[in-house]
């Protein structure tokens, strides 16, 4: 599953309607339509949307060594490690967006 699939998917379980108008640039959804004109979304890549993300799903996050990370919402836990030039900030964000990307997946 690439980035894009996992973000499209994180935004689904978060009821982020506005990522099916936005466009993607690199490296996040950007939406050219107010109110969210101009708005970046990719919590693979910044900690303030990953941490949100996390609390509006009522995640459980565990960070346990400098690139192992672990995220659950509803039951759902996502591991993430390895590779990821041992950053535990890396590594957590993709733990998040894969639990809520595993959600998003479940909706109808």
């Amino acid at each position: 599953m690439t980035d894009r699939d996992l973000l499209t998917l994180a935004a689904k379980a978060v009821g982020l309607e506005h990522i099916h108008t936005a466009v993607w640039i690199e490296d996040g959804f950007y939406s050219p339509f107010p109110p969210h004109a101009r708005l970046a979304w990719n919590p693979l890549h910044h900690n303030g949307d990953a941490f949100a993300l996390a609390v509006q799903l009522g995640m459980l996050v565990a960070a346990p060594g400098p690139d192992k990370a672990h995220a659950a919402a509803n039951n759902v836990c996502e591991p993430c490690g390895a590779g990821l030039a041992r950053d535990a900030f890396a590594a957590t964000r993709r733990a998040i967006v894969r639990a809520a990307a595993a959600r998003g997946e479940k909706m109808p």
